[in-house]
């Protein structure tokens, strides 16, 4: 892959992480609460979904983490599949 191929999914990916945190933000002002955590020093993102707002009791409806590079690891995440699931808060 090109450099300039490279630069073009980067762009893609960093479109779909700044989506998921706008989106987190916006559901987060109505019944859901979402926590949206960025590690810097593995560079990945964690996602919890809590849809009926977060509590002491009750576990995450969703929970998923990312590497935001996008390179194979143990984190698996469908950003897209992520995304729909936050718009039909």
């Amino acid at each position: 892959m090109n450099k300039r191929m490279r630069m073009k999914r980067r762009q893609v990916e960093r479109k779909k992480i700044h989506k998921i945190l706008d989106l987190a933000i916006e559901k987060s002002m109505g019944k859901s609460t979402v926590f949206f955590d960025y590690s810097a020093h593995i560079n990945a993102i964690r996602v919890d979904v809590y849809k009926n707002g977060w509590n002491t009791v009750d576990r995450a409806d969703i929970s998923t983490q990312f590497h935001i590079t996008g390179k194979e690891s143990s984190f698996d995440c469908d950003k897209d599949k992520l995304i729909g699931y936050l718009e039909e808060l």
